[in-house]
């Protein structure tokens, strides 16, 4: 497995070219034997400017994507998704977790909406087509999706963010929030920090 990062809230000094960006989007191929690959955007970034510049940047043909994966529904993780739309010609899928399109709000400083930038029936107008999982999702082997992570730890808290469900403005458990998880040396790992998994641990 190969993972670039095509934008996050830093740049190399050295490559002016790419730009930094507050939001995510990481661009994961994986070898499948035989010669193929499979191809993944984690996140898709904060603007399709930003994510657009940067793929082509780095040489990554964004009509190549075989699926995109979305952590969570906040815009600085989705809004670039209009983007690599229009450098398409034909559907691609979006992998996520039910509660990606819900209402989301931060409310400090001050409450603002934060949410994905398209609804789902938008979304499938647009050539998108959304599956939506609470589980975790084999991608390839040796790689998967964490599905729905419980918070069953004191210091897992969610603090400042807020939704809306059935008329009423409430604190936001974030359960869409789920991580792209890799096998290394037996165990499964999280690459961007590089934390631990058990398997028992991926499905709630």
């Amino acid at each position: 497995m190969a993972l670039r990062v095509v934008a996050e809230n830093s740049a190399p000094l050295a490559r002016a070219e790419v730009w930094a960006q507050h939001g995510l989007c990481l661009f994961v191929e994986m070898d499948l034997g035989s010669l193929k690959k499979l191809k993944v955007l984690m996140d898709v970034g904060a603007s399709p400017e930003v994510t657009l510049r940067n793929a082509d940047a780095l040489n990554i043909d964004l009509k190549d994507i075989d699926l995109i994966f979305l952590s969570h529904g906040h815009y600085d993780h989705s809004e670039g998704v209009l983007g690599v739309l229009k450098r398409r010609d034909r559907q691609i899928s979006v992998l996520d977790h039910p509660d990606v399109s819900s209402p989301k709000l931060k409310s400090k400083p001050s409450t603002k909406f934060i949410d994905l930038p398209l609804s789902r029936d938008v979304a499938e107008a647009c050539g998108i087509s959304m599956l939506c999982a609470r589980n975790s999702v084999t991608l390839a082997e040796g790689v998967m999706t964490s599905g729905e992570i419980v918070r069953r730890i004191y210091f897992e808290k969610q603090e400042g963010f807020l939704t809306v469900r059935d008329g009423l403005c409430l604190k936001d458990p974030l359960l869409d929030d789920q991580a792209l998880v890799a096998e290394v040396n037996g165990m499964w790992v999280w690459p961007s920090s590089q934390a631990v998994l058990t398997p028992e641990s991926l499905t709630p």
